[in-house]
């Protein structure tokens, strides 16, 4: 049997009694309770509700003032990171049920997250980065084969490739490879021959 035919299924099987164990909890409740049992419920219940409100409303605050200054502190930028997460599946969910532009919601989403990651300010090594590219990039009618070795690409300019590759090396300056299936690196992804992966030689 696939090993991820098990896990699918294992996990499934997991949701599968926790529900019945939730419901078999509800109904011993809704035996045994008393009506001060009932009470503290509704009162977890509201206090729940004002604690996601408040979240809710202090992270739509704070995605608001990021995205509108492009920076802000660590605290607000943490707010709006989590909020984003927190907020988006909402979102889109609400966009679905009232018939919304939903690639106008994962377009903010990505600009926004673009943004978040723009104010990480992080620095990485050469040897760090991946490049991967679509093979829909490539000119459809180029008669060189750069799957396997990006070197083949001729600069002929009908494409993006040529310049993509160029950037690599200035930026690197230490060589390039396209997806090759003797390149020793761990991180050419040798399953995914669709993409290309620019590493150190």
């Amino acid at each position: 049997m696939d090993n991820s035919y098990r896990k699918f299924a294992s996990l499934m099987g997991t949701v599968l009694v926790l529900f019945i164990s939730v419901l078999i909890a509800f109904g011993l409740l809704y035996s045994y309770s008393t009506i001060n049992t009932y009470n503290f419920i509704l009162l977890v219940l509201i206090l729940l509700t004002i604690i996601v409100t408040l979240f809710y409303f202090v992270s739509s605050i704070a995605i608001m003032y990021v995205y509108r200054r492009k920076n802000a502190g660590k605290p607000i930028l943490n707010i709006a990171r989590i909020g984003l997460k927190m907020l988006f599946p909402l979102v889109i969910v609400l966009t679905g049920l009232f018939r919304g532009n939903k690639d106008a919601v994962k377009k903010f989403y990505i600009d926004f997250n673009n943004l978040l990651v723009g104010t990480l300010d992080k620095k990485y090594s050469p040897d760090e980065i991946i490049i991967l590219l679509p093979h829909c990039l490539q000119y459809s009618e180029c008669q060189y084969k750069i799957t396997n070795d990006i070197n083949n690409c001729k600069r002929c300019g009908k494409c993006c490739i040529g310049s993509i590759a160029d950037i690599a090396l200035e930026k690197k300056g230490s060589g390039l490879c396209g997806y090759r299936r003797d390149c020793s690196k761990e991180h050419c992804f040798k399953d995914k021959a669709q993409n290309y992966c620019f590493c150190s030689m």
